[in-house]
């Protein structure tokens, strides 16, 4: 359809391995850029990203043709990777 506009909005929650409390202050800002950048990476808008230590909430803008369940994969993935790279005294 030529005339057609989709505007699908997500709250995304996802937990730490085990709920282990691994995103402490003092990485937690930058723990919340990284998840935005893999959200662009993935033609996904973050409109907002946060938790605690033990789980994260995104709040994002997605196109209609990604699932839900796709984006929570790249996301913990890649960031699961990143953080045992950039902060091997805090990966679970």
């Amino acid at each position: 359809m030529a005339n057609t506009y989709s505007s699908l909005y997500y709250h995304i929650i996802f937990s730490t391995k085990n709920r282990v409390k691994s995103i402490q202050p003092e990485i937690e800002k930058r723990v919340w850029a990284y998840i935005g950048g893999v959200a662009r990476k993935h033609r996904v808008t973050a409109l907002q990203v946060g938790g605690i230590e033990d789980h994260i909430h995104a709040l994002v803008m997605a196109p209609p043709t990604m699932a839900p369940s796709q984006m929570a994969q790249f996301w913990k993935g890649d960031s699961s990777k990143w953080i045992h790279q950039e902060f091997p005294p805090y990966a679970s």
